[in-house]
């Protein structure tokens, strides 16, 4: 199955790649985990409590994102935001 040039240049993997596809739409705005995680098609119940570990790969693609500098993150009244750069 073939990915996007940005995927590639990258080197997102598809979870990763949906999120900074959803927060590049969404630029004008940022969002909780539980938000993105229900954007990008999967539901935030079912992600955590049956798939525990599908989860924290959205947590985990979303630290990667940061890393590679294409979204940023800040804490606002005890809440994880993130937006695309």
């Amino acid at each position: 199955m073939p990915i996007t040039n940005d995927q590639f240049k990258n080197g997102l993997d598809d979870t990763s790649a949906k999120i900074l596809d959803f927060l590049r739409k969404n630029r004008n705005s940022a969002y909780e985990v539980g938000e993105i995680t229900t954007a990008i098609g999967w539901s935030a119940t079912e992600a955590f409590w049956k798939n525990f570990a599908g989860a924290w790969v959205v947590v985990n693609s979303l630290g990667e994102l940061i890393k590679k500098g294409l979204i940023e993150k800040k804490t606002i009244q005890g809440k994880d935001y993130y937006k695309a750069k």
